[in-house]
Order: structure tokens, then sequence, then C-alpha cells
């Protein structure tokens, strides 16, 4: 059901603490005036004097359309309700949802028959020569290769497993570089522990980023790979919110960046 201009002045008092009567006194509008207009089209100095009290833009008070452009009203005026860094977290899930993921939609399991050839190096998970099994495992989000940043878990497709991992997460930043670049692939298997100098997949206060694990006896050091950035220290005195969400399963090609 399309929202007409009643209602759009109704939410818009609402968040302004204002009923339709106080408006209507307030402009010198007759009673019930703003209600009818729903049947009867409102003048528009009336409508601009509105738009104006409730600080809403004219087009959308008028039309529901911002500068003629169809809008998801409900989703707006959700998002005009958020905190700052409740619309960052909306701001990285869109900046998710623009990545261009190849999907599977029919299976997630793929199966390749054909026999390899002799000179070819064989993989060490592979059961058989006529019968490969691939695995495709779901992408979960992005990780933060720099600041810690919002985790959002939320499928966004299928990639097949080219190592052992049980999902796999996105890389934004430069902190793990030269080994893992901004924008690819990493792939994680789920753990709850890591030995020293693993690479993992942190949760801390509600942040997830991707480290280097060194504890040491008096604090916790999340090291990034890349020189240019400073590790994160973590004093064993102070409560945090920390969880190791798994360790990260370097692709051959992040392998060979080490060398």
């Amino acid at each position: 059901m399309t929202m007409g201009i009643v209602e759009r002045v109704k939410i818009s008092a609402a968040e302004k603490g204002l009923t339709l009567a106080k408006i209507e006194r307030t402009l010198g509008f007759g009673n019930s005036t703003i209600r009818k207009w729903d049947q009867n089209s409102p003048s528009l100095d009336k409508v601009i004097a509105t738009a104006n009290l409730l600080d809403k833009s004219l087009s959308w008070l008028a039309t529901g359309n911002y500068e003629g452009i169809p809008c998801d009203l409900e989703f707006i005026h959700l998002y005009e309700k958020l905190s700052e860094l409740e619309k960052e977290k909306i701001k990285h899930f869109i900046e998710i949802c623009l990545i261009d993921i190849p999907t599977h939609t029919e299976t997630k399991t793929i199966y390749d028959y054909n026999i390899p050839e002799t000179n070819l190096p064989l993989v060490q998970e592979t059961p058989s020569y006529y019968q490969t099994k691939q695995e495709v495992i779901a992408i979960l989000g992005y990780v933060a290769a720099g600041e810690p940043i919002e985790g959002i878990s939320i499928p966004l497709g299928y990639i097949p497993a080219t190592v052992n991992a049980d999902y796999a997460l996105i890389a934004k930043g430069h902190s793990m570089e030269p080994i893992i670049l901004d924008g690819e692939y990493i792939f994680v298997k789920k753990c709850d522990s890591l030995e020293y100098g693993d690479l993992g997949i942190f949760y801390i206060n509600g942040d997830v980023t991707c480290k280097k694990y060194q504890p040491q006896f008096d604090c916790l050091v999340l090291q990034s790979l890349n020189p240019d950035f400073k590790p994160f220290k973590y004093s064993l005195n102070e409560q945090y919110d920390f969880k190791i969400q798994g360790k990260v399963i370097l692709t051959s090609t992040q392998k060979d960046r080490f060398s």
C-alpha cells in the first residue's frame, strides 16, 4: 500500500513530537485540514509551510519521492532514526552488497570427473583421480585488514573452497598486505584457539578483524603483517568481549607472497 501525504506528515510530526492538531494550530490551518489532504489536494503554500515546520523535503512530503526518485519510505524513516554508528554499519552492508560475487543457486557441491594429466601436481585432499569433490562455502561479509569494523555475518553468495575452510570473508584494508590484499577472499577454518603466530579472525567488542595472533604474558597483541600498521594491544587487566572466531587458511597464491 502506497503511503499518502497524510501518513508522511504523521510520521514526520511524530519525529518532532508533534500532532496534526498542533501543526494546524501553529500554522493557522483549520481543524482537521491535514487529514483531508489525501482526498482533497492541498494548496502548495500549505504543503511548503508544513514541510518547513517539519524540516522535510517538499518533494518527499508532497510526493513520497526525493527529487523525483522513488524511495523505500519505510527504510528511509528507519534509517533517519539510527545513530551515527548504526548508519556506519548500514554503509558497510551496502558496500558488501555492491560486490560482484559469483553465486551457486542449484547446488553447493561441485563434482569434477576429469582424470588429471600425469604431469599435474595432485591435491593432497583429493580422494581419487576419478571423483574430485569440491565444496562450496559461504561468503559471510567483510573483515577488517586495518581498523576493526563492525561484524556482519550474512551469506552473500558462495565460492569454491580452494582450501580446507568453513567460510570466506572479504578483506577490507591494507594491514595484512602483502600477504592478504584489500578486496581479496580470506578463507577461515572455525576454531576457538590458535597457536602463537597463527593468522586469525578476532571478535573484539563487537568488531571483527584479521590479524596475527601474538599473546604476551601481560597483554594480547594482534599484529598486522604490514609494518606501516601498529599492532593492537589489549591489557589482560582490562575486560574485553573477545573471541577467536577462526584460523585463516592461506591460499597457495597467498603463501607464495611470503617468499
